[in-house]
């Protein structure tokens, strides 16, 4: 998260955005299939195997959904009101920081894609930079909203 080391002199945080959680149903279809067969292999199973086998999955299903809770909660975008800031936790040990400057901004649009994306109000941001180069907000909630937010910043910076 951004804290004093690492904003700027006069930098202000204006939004914190993480995914929305309804980004991680792919996750929780995976997890909910896992523990599906295990609760079956558990309740038919008659031999010891079946009931190691079960609880193992168990284990590793908890494990899992550490990873994708964790995953979720450090991938953060920060907009303040010169640059963006994007930490992408990739897993538990790979992280990756960028950054855009306010006044490199060129494009952003918002996109919703899809029935759930539209029900729920997730989407894509696509901030496109002077350079051409495309930094994509995945699964944050309100598009609309923020992408409003990251152009209002770069109009600002740009009249000054």
């Amino acid at each position: 998260m951004a804290d004093s080391k690492t904003l700027l002199n006069g930098e202000e945080v204006l939004l914190v955005v993480r995914k929305s959680l309804f980004g991680l149903w792919k996750q929780g279809v995976k997890a909910a299939i896992v523990l599906l067969l295990a609760s079956v292999a558990l309740f038919f199973g008659a031999n010891e195997y079946l009931f190691l086998l079960s609880i193992l999955a168990y284990i590793s299903l908890v494990i899992y959904l550490f990873v994708v809770f964790f995953v979720w909660f450090y991938d953060v975008y920060i907009v303040t009101n010169r640059r963006i800031l994007v930490t992408a936790q990739k897993g538990i040990f790979h992280k990756e920081n960028s950054e855009i400057d306010a006044h490199d901004i060129a494009d952003v649009k918002s996109i919703k894609k899809g029935l759930f994306a539209t029900v729920f109000g997730y989407g894509t941001v696509l901030v496109t930079t002077t350079l051409n180069k495309q930094v994509e907000l995945h699964f944050v909630p309100d598009p609309d909203y923020i992408s409003q937010s990251i152009h209002t910043v770069a109009s600002t910076i740009n009249r000054l």
